[in-house]
Order: structure tokens, then sequence, then C-alpha cells
């Protein structure tokens, strides 16, 4: 059994067990990402196709850690076919212009309880709002940043909890 430690984006040290990790690959269209393009992103196998989302996405939109997919296996992939139940979770993807402050700025969101993860382009970082957080709080800290010239962001999934949570 092969096993890599991770350390989170809440400073907590995880054992995850990658031969029960799956990847599952999305096709990309219209996102930061040319058209064509595709995301493989790390899930819990359940059963049958059905997996759960297991990390946060950078590029895939409609999707968030917790959501629980359907996969059609092709060439011995997973290709993510469709939705099966939300987790009520949110994804987003935040572009800082400073590249040196992005520990700082998903350190600050962390503390308001979002995990983060760091792509491989260092300045991009995707957010995870759980179901729990009232997202109204974190949108505005996001627009702040977006007019202070701190950041660019995009919504790559908000959940119906959150839409409400913004009056929309």
């Amino acid at each position: 059994m092969v096993k890599y430690y991770a350390v989170t984006a809440t400073k907590k040290r995880a054992i995850i067990d990658m031969d029960n990790a799956t990847k599952i690959y999305f096709s990309i269209a219209d996102s930061f990402l040319d058209d064509g393009q595709i995301e493989s992103i790390w899930a819990i196998p359940l059963e049958g196709n059905l997996f759960q989302i297991d990390n946060i996405p950078f590029y895939a939109k409609n999707i968030s850690y917790g959501d629980i997919v359907l996969c059609d296996e092709i060439d011995n992939r997973q290709l993510f076919k469709s939705i099966v139940h939300e987790s009520g979770n949110s994804t987003i993807r935040v572009v800082a212009y400073n590249e040196s402050r992005v520990k700082e700025y998903r350190d600050a969101f962390r503390v308001l309880g979002c995990d983060s993860e760091l792509s491989d382009l260092e300045n991009l970082f995707s957010l995870n709002v759980p179901v729990r957080i009232d997202y109204k709080t974190i949108w505005i800290i996001l627009e702040e940043g977006l007019k202070g010239d701190l950041w660019d962001y995009e919504e790559g999934c908000i959940s119906a909890k959150h839409s409400i949570d913004l009056g929309i």
C-alpha cells in the first residue's frame, strides 16, 4: 500500500491512501485554460462508477470538494459524466497579483474556515468554501481584494446555499 503524507491548508498532517484514490478526468471548456484541456481531480471510489471528489478543483467548473460524481471508464480512465450529489461546498479560484503574498492570503482564508490548494502556477490557488460558512463574508473579502488590486477571482462553483447567502 502506497501512502503519502500531505500538509493541508489547515496545517494538519494527513495520511492520504493513494491506493484507494482515483483520478477523475474533467474536460475543460471556457475557463482559464484553452478549450480541449483536461483537469484530473483526486476522488475516493464509493460504489460502482460513483466517486467523491477529494481535492479542490482548479479549472473544472460546477464541481466542488465533497461532491459525488458518476463517471464512465474509458481506456482505464475515469471520465466525469455527471454530478449525483452536491456537497453544498463552493469552489473559488484566486489569482494573486503579488506571488509573494499567496501564503498570507491562503492563511487569511483558512482562519475563516476555507481550505485551499496551491496550483502549479505559484499565484493561483483554489478555495473550498464549506457549506457551513456564510459565503457573503467570503464574498466581501474577495471583492475588497479585487477592488484593492490584490487579486482577481472566479466563482467556479457556487452552491445553492451560498447563493442564498448572497441573496441571489
